[in-house]
């Protein structure tokens, strides 16, 4: 697979810590990318010249699914240490949506308390769990109830709550994490995983992050609406100005090497629009 462009929004470090944390991180992210081959034992990476999307009908038919592109690249760096699906406990859950019940219920999305108190100027709400102890989350400003603030205070409610979603692919180095997350979603997830990534920098979560895409020839030979780099370079300013103080932010654009008759059309998957 070939790579390119490569480019940085946010290098918020010195470059001691670059060496330290990003640099090594960042070789086996290109190391995973440019090992990855189709067909399989191929040097390099082909797609078939008749699986380029077109418009038949006014629909786009053809291309070639994601996933499978995606997984190899997985457990490349996985072999290395890396660890997938991650879900980092240190991001906080923000309460979106509260709801007055009748009796405590059970539920891994919801969380369970009385309210004692909240405070939209700081964002904060003060609620009592099931065992009685005093504890504070996280608000939305501009969270859902039918009744108001002041109504809420005393009640028994479920709250329910949103956070980044899990990240792609991180690993832990020293006591820094970097991410990585890669695109195989239309382009509103790129912007999205750029978002997540910004976030988590803002709040200093992780130390750095990188957003693999593929680029605009590549694009053409995957699933309709994969989100692709030259989709995403108008808004490259916007991530460039938000005011992180510590961090790197990245991304890096991929293309396959060529196109051949002997590879074969990556099958797609059945969820959101792969099948299309």
């Amino acid at each position: 697979m070939k790579i390119g462009p490569e480019t940085v929004l946010i290098n918020k470090l010195t470059e001691a810590d670059y060496k330290r944390y990003i640099a090594p991180a960042r070789m086996e992210v290109i190391k995973a990318i440019q090992s990855l081959q189709w067909p399989p034992g191929t040097k390099g990476f082909y797609f078939h010249p008749k699986s380029r999307t077109k418009t038949i009908g006014g629909k786009k038919v053809g291309g070639n699914g994601v996933a499978p592109i995606k997984k190899p690249f997985i457990d490349s760096l996985k072999s290395v240490l890396w660890v997938d699906e991650f879900s980092l406990s240190t991001s906080e859950d923000i309460v979106t949506n509260i709801k007055v019940i009748k009796k405590f219920g059970t539920s891994k999305t919801l969380i369970y308390g009385t309210i004692e108190s909240l405070n939209r100027t700081k964002g904060e709400i003060l609620y009592k769990d099931r065992s009685g102890k005093s504890v504070k989350a996280l608000l939305d400003p501009d969270f859902e109830s039918e009744l108001t603030d002041k109504e809420l205070e005393g009640k028994l409610v479920s709250m329910r709550t949103a956070k980044p979603g899990d990240l792609d692919v991180c690993k832990k180095i020293e006591d820094q994490l970097f991410v990585v997350e890669w695109e195989t979603g239309n382009i509103s997830s790129s912007h999205r995983a750029l978002n997540k990534m910004s976030l988590l920098l803002l709040k200093g979560h992780i130390i750095g992050g990188i957003l693999v895409v593929p680029n605009r020839r590549m694009y053409s030979y995957l699933t309709d609406r994969i989100g692709n780099y030259e989709e995403l370079k108008p808004y490259f300013d916007l991530w460039r100005s938000i005011g992180i103080g510590r961090g790197y932010l990245e991304v890096i654009a991929i293309e396959h090497d060529g196109l051949s008759d002997e590879a074969p059309i990556i099958e797609k998957g059945r969820d959101g629009r792969a099948a299309k």
